[in-house]
């Protein structure tokens, strides 16, 4: 007997690199060309990769109607994500009064934290703004969008490296299916594209060098190297409990996790048993048609990954791919940009392959795809895996 499935994605709203949409994301995924940025550590530029040009100006329209000038702006982003995800949902005004929030970060309100640390820095270590506390915890976050979006379920902020997504994901639908919640808005928001977020991965020698490269940012390169690129993005969902609904944009099927003690505070096994483990919770005995990996563009942790789904697919390889050589590494969102392009992916004959020479499995599906696995991946230890299909799968 199946079991039931854990969710329907009623909305998805974004603010990345990919641009606001589901539609959007697979037509930027189809197209070769990125667009690149740079921030400058000391006399030294790094690569970098902002929101889509399509999503400044809704960004600009979210922060005046809500009046978030002051916030950070991961938390400006996660509240323009959610508004979208929230109109698209369909939720009356009674449904989101009861609906929860839960928002994550890797990072954290990094970007308001390095502004207001320089600034007590500039006053001689004495004094910093007024609301310096409030603007620079976390958990700002979830409470931002939850008064923006006049939601008053459960409210919170998870944290868990790059795998965070997965995990704000994972407690959605655990609130779902504990009968906590009907409906829960769950996701994302990352602004690491500062001088001191790009210095942390340049002094662990995994950062992308070439500013000029047509693909500054290379997962499952061949020949593999280092090649990390941060972005920044915003992704969340309008999750609720399955059922028949005609607006339903795709199904949270499975959910599945995983934990390896690292051999170091960066590093990964070689076969990343901690991918392997959530991916088999996931995955396990259903066809599979696509995987878009976790892939940062770093060597090993590349290798590791691609040795976890060969061992646990075997001789039927589904399509792979990784979304990182067009979006950068957007830390806890990532798996949620992943989210993205695997709804984009439903239905599709002909996915976007990696433009450059890689080592992923590049062989298009024989029919319309109907299930997704998303793996993502994180310092110390922790992965998560998420299988998307199609409504109509389920009848």
């Amino acid at each position: 007997m199946k079991s039931k499935p854990l969710a329907i994605i009623s909305g998805i709203g974004a603010v990345s690199p990919l641009g606001c949409t589901v539609s959007q994301a697979y037509g930027e995924l189809l197209d070769s060309n990125v667009r690149t940025g740079r921030v400058a550590v000391g006399d030294i530029f790094y690569p970098v990769i902002h929101r889509h040009p399509d999503c400044v100006q809704v960004v600009e329209r979210a922060v005046r109607k809500f009046a978030l000038h002051r916030h950070d702006q991961s938390v400006q982003l996660a509240a323009t994500a959610a508004e979208m995800a929230a109109l698209q949902s369909g939720w009356s005004e009674a449904e989101l009064k009861s609906a929860g929030v839960i928002t994550g970060s890797s990072r954290g309100l990094t970007q308001k934290l390095e502004e207001t640390y320089n600034q007590f820095v500039d006053s001689g270590k004495s004094t910093v703004p007024l609301l310096t506390s409030p603007l620079t915890t976390s958990g700002n976050m979830a409470s931002t969008v939850a008064s923006c979006i006049g939601c008053y379920g459960p409210v919170f902020h998870v944290s868990m490296t790059c795998s965070t997504g997965g995990f704000s994901l994972l407690n959605a639908v655990s609130l779902i299916g504990s009968g906590m919640c009907k409906r829960v808005l769950a996701g994302a928001s990352e602004f690491p594209i500062t001088p001191f977020s790009v210095a942390q991965l340049a002094a662990l020698g995994v950062y992308a060098k070439n500013t000029d490269d047509v693909f500054p940012s290379r997962p499952l390169a061949d020949p593999p190297g280092n090649s990390v690129m941060l972005g920044e993005a915003a992704v969340m969902l309008a999750l609720e409990e399955f059922g028949k609904k005609k607006n339903a944009l795709a199904v949270i099927e499975r959910v599945g996790y995983g934990f390896e003690k690292p051999p170091s505070l960066t590093g990964i096994s070689a076969n990343a048993a901690q991918i392997y483990a959530a991916m088999k919770m996931a995955a396990d005995g259903v066809e599979v048609d696509a995987v878009i990996l976790h892939a940062p563009g770093t060597a090993k942790g590349d290798a590791a990954e691609m040795q976890a789904v060969k061992q646990f697919f075997g001789d039927k390889m589904p399509f792979l791919t990784s979304t990182k050589w067009k979006t950068g590494h957007t830390y806890g969102t990532s798996g949620l940009v992943s989210l993205l392009a695997a709804v984009s992916f439903l239905g599709q004959c002909e996915l976007p392959l990696i433009p450059y020479p890689n080592r992923a499995q590049n062989i298009q599906p024989e029919k319309p795809v109907r299930r997704v696995l998303v793996n993502t991946a994180g310092f110390g230890g922790a992965a998560t895996s998420v299988l998307v299909s199609d409504m109509g799968l389920f009848g």
